[in-house]
């Protein structure tokens, strides 16, 4: 009789740290009898609109959908399923609630997104996650 499945949880932003999480999850999710993984990434809304914002809101929102798409080809590549996840506000905290009702076994995360300083041992984000979240979270190099 197979087992419960492994739960992926996979916070991508574009970043070749992202896409290494996401490479690293696929490997993960193959080695695995079986497995359900989702693919997240965020969108920072700004608080305070106006139409500059409103336009970057919308080139953000453009941004996520192509990295959420591209992240998808990826997995297929690898010969892996996902579903993919849009999720807007402040990235730690909409990606631990996602967590909340996705219940992953595993949060896999890059080292370093898109806003990291250079020379950042470790991201905001990403060891924001690995203090706050309820499950164990692996930070890709």
């Amino acid at each position: 009789m197979e087992g419960k499945p492994l739960r992926l949880l996979v916070a991508v932003d574009g970043s070749v740290h992202g896409e290494k999480a996401l490479r690293k999850a696929a490997m993960l999710a193959l080695t695995a009898p079986s497995y359900e993984m989702a693919v997240v990434c965020v969108v920072e809304v700004r608080e305070f609109a106006s139409l500059v914002a409103e336009v970057s809101t919308e080139e953000m929102e453009e941004h996520g959908r192509n990295v959420l798409q591209r992240s998808l080809e990826i997995l297929v590549s690898e010969g892996v399923d996902a579903s993919t996840h849009l999720l807007h506000g402040p990235p730690v905290t909409k990606i631990l609630e996602f967590a909340d009702t996705f219940h992953p076994d595993l949060i896999v995360t890059g080292s370093r997104g898109m806003g990291a300083t250079k020379g950042a041992l470790i991201g905001s984000v990403s060891s924001s996650l690995s203090k706050r979240a309820k499950t164990s979270v692996l930070i890709v190099r």
